[in-house]
């Protein structure tokens, strides 16, 4: 041990260096697993943000039954949401308020607000879900203060009351459907016209709590208890109840069998799940690019200093220790530096990550949950963090030295006191054979023959591209609605623009109601004339409009051009029936053909000379005011369009009177009570010839228009914006026709027809660059206000929200890759000072002896600086091999998976449900959709800047010694 300790002593810049090496490896690996395991946590939470920590709720349930389910044996929890009544701002629709009344309350509701929030306290405070805010007209943001009309849960009037916010709920994580809380009766299974108290959307203090108040249960079951046992005691005991989905949820991040939907067996078998994401690619990656490094670089240092130490090995094996003594003896010193540097860069990696997770929830809008006392499944889906940076930092310590150690066997004591006699070569052989090539042989031996030190630098960059590319490929994926959002915003050059779902009103085929929703003449108004706004386009599209002819007069010409739009394509062969009564009802003929051209309604000032350009015929603004002509407008050159001006055109549409039935919402599939069913039909190929309700709602209304002109517009912007689809499907299915040519009219011609399409459904609107930011905020407010209230089927996007969206997207993903790229880089380049200082301590002599035979130290300084250029460049060439390799892999992985139809889970009797890897490989990221080039020549800067700064420190530590002491220099 004497001489153990008066090595290292002598040697303390090695043993600090090798301690490093194995704090940074070990402090890397703690801090990506950790966060891995944060990214599982998250994903957990924001599961039960969307079903909460209970399993069944009860609305309006009564004092009596709460006592029961309080006392009911298979309940595990059971908490009260107090329900309030509703509440409004002007004329937005009601939502409903309520108190969650106590921290254990909120805990079962399990909706935590953003950081810096919470829920109400005080009177005259409020939380509530992001999006219900902004639709009353104010940011969501805590401070900012609200006026709501208040009404109690009986229907009576409260007045109004001044709200400052304390706490959001940002229900916008997803741009396809804000995460918001609520009771879906359908889904329930619940009569049609049950009432009930929803669940609360904003939130208020208990002591703002109305009297009369109802009560909304939430229950959770005890864990060895079936979800359906519990709900079917309920139903039994006629108290409404309707499930919150939880373990159905959670069992989808686990994939594992729960049929009795049991969470003691859901909990239990979750360890048999495949792993989330991070845990089944992610970190074993990571881990082994990790675990290569250090390997290397403790490779190198353990090389190097037994290489040393061999005289010192020898002239103990002369003195009697045995081989294995030797070897127990280095082991243990190498012990010591593994021990304590694992420890320590556990202990650097655990306050990193704690560090590290505080910076992101606090200075970004990304939500990321600790990993510490994690969810039973985010232990289960994830790697685990207390266990494996200990064990693999004990391999990669341990291995190297092994190997070293065994390379070692075998040799006499002799032969180590005097290892240069087992050279096969010596210096004066390598030095006549001239200069040029032993300044190559060195130089190579130094940087390009030094495996550890290529692989180390290959690895490193091979990761940086890699990295980089699925990070921004996965950010994309899941941004993508966001992403979609912003192309369309900046294809119509729009900084807000709503558009309505016109396939949620769709009642039948190619027939629409809802028409009151959408965007007033009024309400478009207002919001263009604010100061904010540069330009603004509102128009109607109009699908329920239809072309309508007799088949006798119609040219076969006419017929082929129109027959993709009939709507019979969209019939089902088996309710051709159903649909040929329901045409009957509303008054088309038979030998009636309809056809869906798409059409759509705009002001006037729109079809300006400017934007438009005439192919044929004469634009007459007064005529189509009148409604007695329309435009045919061609987007496609090579267009079908069969009309040229002057052709005449009949345009019908169902026009429902009943007010309650035209905004009725049709798409939950059930029919109004208060409608009787029109006729009875038969399946075209049911045998038993069984009768079944069917029903028709409105009545035909058909205009007489001529086309006026075929025109051409001109503005790509307008074009974009004025382009529509027909409602017909095409031959597959697969997507709606699009004919290339669509029927353009005016507002004050719809309004001349009689027709229901009042209101805007597209809305598009500019703002000034140089607009002042109060400015924005007021259009903001305004805009949510009116896109809030004009009907659930109206989708209004803001391309400030949307880069939010996309910058939390991308913030999330980097919160773990990018972590993880940059430890990468950080353990790679200490292996770089590792491997490029041992090469040149095994190398000074001849480094040195170069010198003397006249090569000056600027020249060997410039050769080996070029050498160092070399390998960077090889490595950053080669780094697109993983990338091609993962889009080959992925490619077969897509079709495997789902051309060949093997993307179903087996269960087996252990309760797993088991699927090929292929169809849980990431074929969805995309990589070569990324810049490749771009993050190729950023990572060659990159990792040629770090060997070159590497490689000066250690040439500059040559180009301090002299020649003598470099040749002469005999190491302890």
């Amino acid at each position: 041990m004497n001489l153990s300790r008066m090595y290292w002593r002598r040697h303390k810049n090695r043993a600090v260096m090798l301690v490093m090496t194995i704090v940074v490896s070990t402090m890397a690996m703690t801090m990506g697993t950790f966060m891995a395991r944060s990214q599982s946590q998250t994903a957990v939470q924001e599961k039960l943000d969307e079903t909460g920590e209970y399993d069944l709720v009860v609305p309006d349930i009564s004092e009596k039954d709460w006592q029961f389910v309080q006392r009911f044996s298979k309940v595990d929890k059971a908490e009260c949401i107090l329900n309030g009544g509703s509440c409004r701002t002007g004329e937005n629709d009601e939502v409903p308020f309520g108190t969650l009344n106590g921290k254990d309350t909120q805990k079962l509701f399990h909706y935590e607000p953003e950081q810096g929030g919470r829920y109400p306290e005080l009177s005259g405070e409020i939380a509530g879900y992001k999006s219900i805010f902004q639709q009353m007209g104010v940011a969501a943001v805590v401070g900012n203060k609200l006026e709501l009309e208040l009404t109690d849960v009986a229907g009576h009037s409260l007045g109004k009351q001044e709200f400052r916010i304390v706490g959001v709920l940002n229900d916008q994580r997803k741009r396809a459907d804000n995460v918001q809380r609520t009771i879906d009766p359908v889904e329930a299974g619940w009569e049609d016209d049950q009432e009930f108290s929803n669940i609360p959307k904003l939130f208020v203090s208990r002591k703002d709590l109305p009297e009369g108040y109802t009560m909304t249960g939430m229950i959770r079951c005890r864990q060895d208890y079936s979800v359906y046992d519990v709900e079917k005691k309920l139903k039994q005991r006629k108290i409404l109840v309707a499930e919150s989905n939880r373990l159905s949820e959670l069992g989808s991040l686990v994939s594992v069998n729960n049929e009795k939907m049991i969470q003691k067996e859901l909990y239990e078998k979750a360890h048999l799940s495949y792993g989330d994401f991070y845990s089944a690619y992610a970190v074993p990656c990571f881990y082994l690019v990790i675990f290569i490094v250090s390997f290397c670089a403790i490779y190198g240092i353990a090389a190097d200093v037994l290489m040393e130490r061999q005289h010192q090995m020898g002239l103990l094996r002369s003195i009697g220790m045995s081989d294995r003594k030797v070897r127990k003896m280095l082991v243990r010193e190498f012990g010591i530096f593994g021990l304590s540097g694992v420890a320590g860069g556990y202990l650097l990696g655990t306050g990193g990550y704690i560090l590290l997770l505080h910076l992101i929830n606090r200075y970004s809008s990304v939500r990321i949950y600790s990993a510490f006392h994690a969810h039973v499944i985010a232990r289960a889906i994830s790697v685990d963090p207390y266990v494996y940076p200990w064990l693999l930092g004990g391999l990669f310590c341990l291995i190297p030295v092994v190997i070293v150690l065994l390379r070692q066997r075998g040799y006499f004591p002799l032969e180590l006191l005097y290892p240069e006699k087992n050279k096969k070569s010596n210096m004066r052989h390598r030095l006549g054979r001239g200069i040029r090539n032993p300044i190559n042989k060195l130089l190579s031996k130094i940087i390009g023959e030094n495996v550890g030190i290529a692989v180390i630098l290959i690895l490193t960059t091979w990761s940086l591209v890699f990295g980089c590319l699925f990070t921004m490929a996965k950010s994309k994926e899941d941004n993508t609605f966001a992403v979609e959002d912003l192309g369309k915003a900046a294809s119509v050059d729009a900084d807000y623009y709503a558009v309505k779902d016109m396939q949620s009103t769709n009642i039948a085929n190619v027939q629409y109601n809802r028409h009151n929703e959408g965007i007033t003449q009024k309400d478009y108004i207002t919001l263009k004339n604010m100061k904010a706004v540069s330009s603004g386009i509102a128009l109607t599209k109009m699908p329920g409009i239809k072309v309508l002819y007799r088949k006798k007069d119609m040219t076969d010409q006419l017929q082929k051009a129109l027959k993709p739009l009939n709507i019979m394509n969209n019939m089902d062969e088996d309710l051709m029936d159903l649909y040929e009564k329901s045409d009957r009802t509303i008054g088309y003929l038979e030998g009636e053909i309809l056809y869906q051209a798409p059409a759509v309604a705009v002001s006037d000032t729109m079809l300006s000379g400017k934007n438009v350009e005439v192919v044929s015929g004469k634009i007459d603004t007064e005529a189509l005011n009148e409604g007695t002509q329309i435009l045919v407008a061609e987007y496609q050159a090579d267009t079908k369009n069969p009309y040229k001006a002057g052709d005449k055109v009949t345009l019908t549409d169902e026009v429902i009177t009943d007010q309650r039935t035209e905004e009725y919402d049709f798409s939950q599939n059930v029919m109004p009570k208060w409608e009787k069913p029109s006729f009875t039909y038969y399946l075209r190929n049911d045998s038993s010839k069984k009768g079944y309700p069917g029903y028709a709602f409105g009545k035909r209304k058909d205009q007489q228009v001529t086309v006026g002109a075929v025109v051409r517009i001109k503005d790509s912007t307008l074009r974009t914006e004025l382009y529509a689809k027909s409602s017909v499907w095409n031959d597959r299915n697969t997507k709606t026709i699009s004919p290339g040519f669509n029927l353009i009219c005016t507002e004050n011609a719809v309004k001349k027809w009689g027709y229901p399409d009042q209101t805007y459904t597209d809305v598009y609107f500019k703002l000034k660059a140089n607009a002042a930011r109060k400015d924005v905020d007021a259009f903001e407010v305004a805009w949510y206000q009116i896109v809030g209230k004009s009907g659930k089927s109206m989708d209004g996007v803001s391309r400030r929200d949307v880069l939010q969206r996309i910058r939390r997207g991308e913030q999330a993903n980097l919160s773990i890759f990018a972590i993880m790229i940059c430890l990468v880089v950080i353990t790679g380049m200490f292996g770089l000072i590792n491997g490029y200082l041992f090469a040149a301590r095994r190398n000074e002599s001849e480094f040195q002896l170069l010198r003397a035979i006249g090569i000056s130290r600027k020249r060997l300084f410039v050769l080996c600086m070029k050498k160092k250029l070399v390998l960077p460049v090889c490595a950053v060439v080669t780094s697109i091999l993983p990338v091609i390799i993962f889009d080959k892999t992925r490619l077969y992985a897509k079709h495997y998976a789902f051309d060949l139809d093997h993307n179903t889970y087996t269960t087996l009797k252990s309760g797993k449900n088991v699927i090929c890897w292929q169809a849980r490989f990431p074929w969805y990221i995309e990589l070569f959709g990324q810049p490749v080039v771009l993050v190729a020549v950023i990572a060659l800067l990159l990792m040629t800047g770090m060997n070159l700064l590497v490689g000066y420190v250690q040439l500059k530590e040559l180009k301090k010694q002299s020649i003598v002491e470099g040749i002469r220099n005999d190491e302890f």
